[in-house]
């Protein structure tokens, strides 16, 4: 019989220029929304698109801390727009670091109950697609008024830090603030500056104006940025350091004073067992017309690090506040490895042939067991396949109502603050801090629904996040069948990357998915590389009972098919290198 079907919406042609079409379509396919529904585009529109001084002063009145004459400012992508936080960092008569790391307070605007609200929830977080964003948010909040632009009044939530020289958090605390960030700098400039490189990126990191308070002295701003009364005069020259008026202050010395910082929290969480895997991301390089003309491992430097380990000390601080408090949050939990999957791995390292002397309790394994086992193999050969397996034999983090702890950083309670505009978790923290935590008013009502429905939104806004990754590496594997469509015929080399009893799967040097059939002896069909038998004890194929091939084995392969459309790449095997 007749089959009536309904056209939900039209995405663009296959073969359309651009990426638009390609990426919406793989959106689509893994339920991501494309557009934002009336409602929320009206009630985006009626959105504060700037912060007036009168509207700065009633909340000062209710207690809003004002940082505007502090010098902090961002540090991100050149071209990020979406831009969560920022940083300040200043030396206490002490010693010690006072670091404030200021999110943006998306719960300002963004009220449960609101369609702004619902349509994030639903969204659960941003994603990011190749060169295309999907955001959580509409852009006139995610780029605007909740983006920490520079040289603009923005609302935050401000987590204050006093941090000793162990790496150790002695005091902290949660506030709302204001601030007008300084400077809108990029990863690759802060890294130049770090290493002490004079670049065209660098030119416009000379000084930050810092505005001198009550009690200030050229003395009290010397010692807080780590500089001499000298030094601090030679960049001030003609000013008399009262207060109410602006210096200048070095951007070079902030940033090494933050580098130090970094590395101090490093070794921090290092002592106490965090795990650091080797990250397997690429980043995918487009030229004008959108097409792809390289695939490189997407970098970590000191730059990147610095944010990284001061966000992640501001997540702890937080979540560690919070369940204090018995405040209900989405906690970032990260159970420990599954005792099958650590025993299986060991039997795997014995199969191989490494052999571990440490000790690995399968049932009551530690962060400290596996941060000892990944030392001991980084001098391994065969270390980046060691680390994918290990990393493989991790439990997947999880968002949860209740503190179980995070396994991979070794930490006792941990959550996810930091990006509200990107993340629903994080957006959910904030309504907590603002609605609870620092709230003089409580509503009971709310009070009272909140932990039944965080209970559901956290499962929720788990599965939407493993969904994200999902479509984002779907988009990966349509631009990298792209990229090698050019190359059918080229020979790669490459790693046995996983094993099936008729085909297995490579990564090449140059960081491209695809999968290898083999013919087994079993098959009739005639073989283009002899005979297999497959072994899955030996996660490999046997010849004529001799082991031939397995998994971690480098290769030689060609190129025989690039399909972005299926999103596959199809390589034959030429030799065993």
């Amino acid at each position: 019989g007749n089959v009536l079907t309904r056209i939900d919406s039209v995405i663009g042609h296959k073969n359309a220029p651009g990426k638009d079409t390609e990426i919406a379509m793989i959106a689509a396919e893994f339920g991501l929304r494309l557009e934002f529904p009336q409602e929320v585009q009206d009630e985006a529109k009626n959105v504060i698109k700037s912060l007036d001084e009168e509207a700065i002063q009633k909340e000062i009145k209710l207690g809003r801390k004002d940082f505007r004459k502090d010098i902090s400012f961002t540090i991100d992508g050149k071209d990020t727009k979406d831009i969560d936080d920022a940083i300040s960092l200043k030396i206490l008569p002490n010693g010690n670091y006072e670091l404030s790391v200021h999110i943006a307070d998306v719960s300002n605007y963004v009220k449960p109950g609101s369609a702004i609200w619902n349509e994030a929830e639903l969204r659960g977080n941003s994603n990011y697609l190749g060169n295309k964003v999907l955001p959580m948010l509409p852009i006139e909040l995610s780029n605007g008024i909740c983006s920490l632009n520079p040289n603009e009044d923005r609302f935050t939530e401000t987590c204050i830090m006093e941090i000793n020289h162990s790496g150790e958090v002695v005091n902290k605390q949660i506030v709302k603030g204001i601030i007008k960030s300084k400077k809108k700098m990029n990863y690759d400039a802060v890294q130049d500056i770090i290493e002490g490189k004079e670049t065209e990126d660098t030119k416009d990191y000379t000084t930050l104006k810092y505005t001198i308070g009550s009690e200030e002295t050229l003395e009290s701003i010397a010692f807080q940025n780590n500089m001499t009364p000298y030094e601090l005069k030679s960049y001030n020259k003609d000013s008399n350091f009262k207060e109410g008026e602006e210096i200048n202050i070095p951007c070079d010395k902030i940033l090494k004073n933050m580098h130090i910082l970094s590395k101090i929290l490093k070794d921090n969480k290092h002592r106490r067992g965090e795990l650091e895997f080797i990250s397997d991301e690429v980043k995918i390089i487009m030229d004008e017309d959108e097409k792809v003309i390289d695939i490189i491992a997407r970098e970590q430097r000191e730059a990147e690090k610095i944010i990284e380990d001061f966000m992640i000390v501001a997540n702890e601080s937080v979540a560690t506040i919070l369940n204090e408090e018995e405040i209900d949050i989405p906690y970032r939990n990260h159970d420990v490895p599954a005792p099958k999957k650590m025993d299986d791995y060991m039997k795997f390292l014995s199969l191989i042939g490494v052999s571990y002397n440490g000790i690995i309790d399968v049932e009551n394994v530690t962060s400290k067991d596996c941060q000892k086992l990944l030392e001991y193999l980084k001098d391994k050969e065969n270390f980046k396949m060691l680390n994918k397996k290990l990393l493989r034999s991790m439990q997947k983090a999880v968002y949860f109502p209740s503190n179980k702890g995070h396994f991979g950083i070794a930490s006792k309670c941990y959550t996810h603050f930091t990006s509200p505009i990107r993340r629903m978790s994080d957006l959910l923290v904030h309504t907590a801090i603002s609605n609870f935590l620092l709230s003089e008013e409580l509503d009971n009502k709310f009070l009272n629904s909140w932990h039944s429905y965080l209970t559901t939104v956290c499962e929720y806004i788990s599965e939407r996040e493993r969904n994200s990754e999902k479509c984002e590496y779907a988009v990966d594997d349509c631009l990298k069948a792209e990229y090698m469509m050019d190359k059918i015929g080229e020979e790669f080399e490459a790693t046995v990357d996983s094993t099936m009893p008729s085909s297995f799967f490579v990564q090449t040097d140059n960081f491209i998915d695809g999968r290898v059939d083999v013919v087994l002896e079993n098959e009739k069909s005639i073989p283009v590389s002899g005979y297999y038998d497959y072994n899955e004890n030996l996660m490999g194929y046997t010849r004529n009972n001799k082991l031939a091939l397995r998994y971690g084995d480098r290769v030689c392969v060609k190129c025989i098919n690039a399909d972005k459309i299926k999103r596959e790449i199809d390589f034959a095997l030429v030799r065993k290198l």
